[in-house]
């Protein structure tokens, strides 16, 4: 009789076992596209800015200790009110959606891109030095060029971890700062920080 309670209790203590790895399963998977929701810019299918500013620290930290290099462009469409204002803001959506599907699909595994503000964009270049980065701007700018008709030009600013850049913050700064330097100087063009 003890022998068969025994058995019992194993089995309902296995049962209970069971229920609460299978719960735990579900959790994590919810807790997953919880976290992938939540870092995807909805509009753009790509990265936002809260994913940047987690992700960007991490590839800091790894180029320092690899001792490779890392690149940001800063990218901003050119007169996009002016977009908005003569066409509507469903083309200006349009708009925002072609040029992030165009730059992913460039992009390297390993680089990525995350919308930063209304039409401002980041292309985070890991192991890339500022030349690289300067070449892959280059790609999209002409891109850009080929596909819509001179419709959308972009203006492009970009920098390299350095000893005088040596933070995400001085990173994104000298980027943005290159990129208005680009805009003010004519935009349509790309701009390396210094």
């Amino acid at each position: 009789m003890c022998y068969l309670i025994l058995c019992f209790t194993n089995i309902l203590t296995m049962l209970v076992l069971i229920e609460f790895y299978a719960k735990n399963a579900e959790l994590k998977k919810k807790n997953i596209l919880l976290e992938s929701e939540n870092s995807i810019d909805p509009l753009t299918n790509v990265f936002n800015r809260g994913y940047l500013e987690k992700q960007l620290d991490k590839e800091i930290e790894r180029s320092l200790r690899s001792s490779n290099p890392i690149s940001v462009i800063m990218l901003d469409i050119d007169h996009f009110k002016k977009i908005n204002d003569k066409y509507g803001h469903q083309m200006g959506d349009t708009i925002l959606i072609y040029l992030s599907s165009l730059i992913k699909g460039i992009l390297r595994n390993n680089d990525f891109i995350a919308r930063y503000g209304g039409e401002e964009f980041v292309i985070v270049c890991p192991d890339t030095s500022i030349d690289n980065a300067t070449i892959l701007a280059e790609r999209i700018k002409m891109l850009l060029q080929s596909n819509n008709k001179t419709i959308i030009t972009a203006s492009f600013g970009i920098s390299e971890l350095s000893d005088e850049i040596n933070n995400k913050r001085k990173l994104i700064f000298a980027a943005d700062k290159a990129l208005y330097s680009a805009k003010e100087n004519g935009r349509n063009m790309i701009v390396v920080a210094k």
